[in-house]
């Protein structure tokens, strides 16, 4: 599907059709979208709902014994992630004005989202930014390492890499160093040196 372009005329912008002339529009754009969407996280991250969340994933029976509405909570949260997904497609669409099954849904896009995500750290703020810069790079660097000429290697090394994640690093890099700066701040401090006389 290629959407119809409203700067046909030789406008610099569209607000209505959400179209601009400019790509650096679209930097400032996607920079208030991703800090809106830092803020839903944290939101969400310092209200009740995220120990419903976490009652829920460890026994559902068990959170819904002490009054949580499973079912209200998971629909929530669903319907939260929806919203914010398809209004990012929205943006991904007119960014590109090009849209195709392989670029929204195919095997390759959504192994870069789930490795960004597992790469990055899921349980930390910043993770998921991390992760898809170190996917985007990686995505880079093999386009312009191999090229195009082994046809589904990205897509291996993508699985390859998500299940060395999962194994070895399931907290992801920010979570990792964020671990390691935990426990450097908790170490004992060293005992002083006793001064023989």
């Amino acid at each position: 599907m290629t959407p119809n372009t409203a700067l046909a005329g030789g406008e610099s912008y569209s607000l209505y059709a959400l179209q601009f002339a400019q790509k650096e529009v679209w930097f400032y754009v996607m920079l208030a979208c991703w800090l809106g969407a830092l803020w839903v996280w944290r939101r969400v991250d310092r209200s009740m709902a995220r120990y419903a969340m976490e009652a829920i994933s460890q026994e559902e029976d068990a959170a819904a014994s002490v009054g949580v509405n499973v079912t209200r909570t998971k629909l929530m949260i669903t319907m939260l992630s929806a919203a914010m997904t398809a209004f990012g497609g929205v943006l991904y669409g007119q960014y590109q004005l090009y849209i195709n099954p392989d670029t929204v849904s195919g095997i390759g896009i959504s192994l870069q989202i789930v490795f960004a995500v597992i790469a990055g750290g899921m349980f930390v703020q910043l993770g998921p930014t991390v992760g898809a810069v170190f996917t985007l790079l990686l995505a880079e660097g093999l386009r312009v390492g191999i090229g195009h000429d082994v046809h589904g290697l990205d897509t291996f090394i993508y699985g390859a890499l998500l299940v060395l994640f999962i194994i070895y690093m399931p907290a992801g890099i920010l979570g990792k160093l964020t671990e390691r700066r935990r426990k450097r701040a908790s170490a004992p401090p060293p005992a002083p040196a006793q001064v023989r006389g």
